[in-house]
């Protein structure tokens, strides 16, 4: 009888465990998109900013949010959800270059999926090491 009742509980707590890891990893991919579509906005509107701008202040700009892009890789790498050595700025251009395709050269309406969906292929590709750069040459 207590190996049936311990066998029940067991079973209840794997089933709540599985329920919460579920609900977090839902939790994870929302705010992500919702991560994906804010960041989709503030680079169109960047580039939008930075073609009435004059070239160096576009320069500047465009410097700064690859400087930008380099923490964020940084952090996936601590994170472990990325390999070491990524080049941040072909990322960013991988992940941002169908968004100012549709919206800017073709002049398409937006597409509230395009954000995600160009951020995951461009995460997806870095995860294979599709950016890697050469690790830096040590000087011993």
């Amino acid at each position: 009888m207590a190996a049936l009742i311990a066998a029940s509980f067991r079973s209840e707590k794997a089933d709540h465990a599985q329920r919460h890891a579920i609900r977090r990893t839902a939790a994870r991919r929302q705010a992500v998109r919702s991560r994906g579509r804010r960041a989709a906005a503030v680079l169109v509107s960047a580039a939008l900013a930075a073609a009435a701008c004059g070239t160096a202040d576009a320069r500047r700009l465009w410097e700064d949010r690859y400087a930008r892009c380099e923490i964020i890789v940084d952090r996936a790498v601590r994170r472990g959800e990325l390999p070491p050595h990524n080049d941040a700025r072909r990322l960013l251009i991988a992940a941002t270059a169908p968004l100012y395709h549709q919206l800017v050269l073709l002049r398409t309406p937006p597409d509230l999926d395009l954000p995600d969906q160009a951020a995951r292929t461009a995460a997806l590709a870095a995860s294979t090491g599709a950016f890697a750069q050469p690790p830096p040459v040590s000087d011993t």
